[in-house]
C-alpha cells in the first residue's frame, strides 16, 4: 500500500514532506555513524598491522637466501596486505559511498542478487497501489499516466514525486546498512587471516640466530693404566702425554663423556671415551 493513502488529501504533501525530511535526517546521521565506526575499525587494523612490520628486520629478509623460507616470507605478506586492501576498499564503500539510483536497484546493476531481494522486499510497502515490484514502479515514473491513458498531472504528479523521493530516501538507508553489514563481515573473516599472515611473515623474515654451543676444552690426567691403549688409538706414541687436551663432545646420563683430543703437530684429533677419569676407545 501506498504511504500516500495514509493521510487525508489535502495534507499529503506536508505529511509526505516531513515523513521524507525525517528519513534522509535519520539516514545522514546513521550514515555518519557508519563512517565513524567504518574509520576506527580499518585505523585499528592499520595500526597493529604496522606493529608487526615495524618490529620486522626487512634487512633480515634480504639476508635471506632465494630458497622455500624467502618465497614463504613474500607469500605470507602478499596475503596479509590483499587481505588488508580488500578491508579497506570495503571501508571506503561505507566511508565515501556510491549509492545506486532505483533504475539500478530495479535491474540489479552492479549488485548482489541477495541485496536486489533485500532492497525490494523492504521497499515494497512504499510502493504506490496498483504497483507490486520496484521495476514497474520506475517504469510508471518515468512515464507516468493516469488509468485512461492521458499524463499524470497536478497533485497525482506531485505525490507521485514525493512518493519516488520517500523512496530513493529509504533505498539510500537501506545501502548503507548492507554496506556497513558487509564490511563487518568481511572485517570478522579478514582480520584473523591478516594476523595470522604478518605475524608468520615476521617469524619467516626473522629466522631465530644460530645458537652457538661453546666448545668446552679440558685437560685429562691420564691414568697409567690407560697409557697402553692411548698409545695404540693414537697416531703416535708420543702422542699420549699425561696431560691430554680434549674437547668434549656430548655427555651421558652416567656421567661418561665423548670427547675428541685436540690435534696437534702430528697428532691428529681421535675419538675416545672418557668414564669417570678413565680413557678408553670410543664405540663406532
Amino acid at each position: 500500500m501506498s504511504p500516500l493513502a495514509a493521510p487525508a488529501a489535502t495534507d499529503i504533501g506536508a505529511y509526505v514532506g516531513e515523513r521524507i525530511s525525517d528519513i534522509e535526517k535519520q539516514s545522514a546521521a546513521t550514515g555518519e555513524s557508519l563512517r565513524e565506526t567504518a574509520k576506527w575499525v580499518i585505523s585499528g587494523i592499520a595500526v597493529a598491522t604496522a606493529g608487526v612490520i615495524a618490529g620486522t628486520t626487512l634487512s633480515s629478509l634480504g639476508a635471506l637466501d632465494y630458497g622455500l623460507r624467502y618465497f614463504a616470507a613474500v607469500g605470507t605478506a602478499a596475503i596479509g596486505y590483499l587481505a588488508l586492501a580488500i578491508l579497506f576498499a570495503l571501508a571506503l564503500t561505507v566511508i565515501a559511498p556510491r549509492n545506486h539510483t532505483l533504475q539500478e536497484i530495479a535491474d540489479g546493476t552492479r549488485m548482489r542478487k541477495g541485496w536486489q531481494r533485500e532492497f525490494e522486499a523492504k521497499l515494497k510497502p512504499l510502493l504506490p497501489d496498483g504497483i507490486d515490484d520496484l521495476k514497474k514502479f520506475t517504469a510508471f515514473a518515468d512515464d507516468p499516466k493516469a488509468k485512461d491513458g492521458k499524463p499524470l498531472a497536478g497533485e497525482k504528479l506531485v505525490n507521485l514525486n514525493l512518493t519516488r523521493r520517500w523512496i530513493e530516501a529509504k533505498a539510500k538507508s537501506i545501502e548503507r546498512d548492507l554496506q556497513f553489514r558487509r564490511l563487518k563481515f568481511w572485517t570478522f573473516v579478514l582480520t584473523p587471516v591478516i594476523a595470522i599472515a604478518f605475524l608468520a611473515f615476521s617469524s619467516l623474515a626473522n629466522p631465530p640466530a644460530e645458537k652457538r654451543v661453546p666448545v668446552m676444552v679440558k685437560t685429562v690426567d691420564v691414568d697409567q693404566d690407560d697409557l697402553p691403549v692411548l698409545r695404540g688409538a693414537l697416531a703416535s706414541p708420543t702422542c699420549a702425554v699425561p696431560k691430554l687436551p680434549v674437547i668434549v663432545l656430548a655427555e651421558s646420563p652416567s656421567g661418561a663423556q665423548d670427547v675428541v683430543t685436540v690435534p696437534a703437530a702430528g697428532c691428529p684429533p681421535v675419538r675416545l671415551r672418557l668414564d669417570h677419569g678413565r680413557l678408553s676407545k670410543a664405540q663406532q
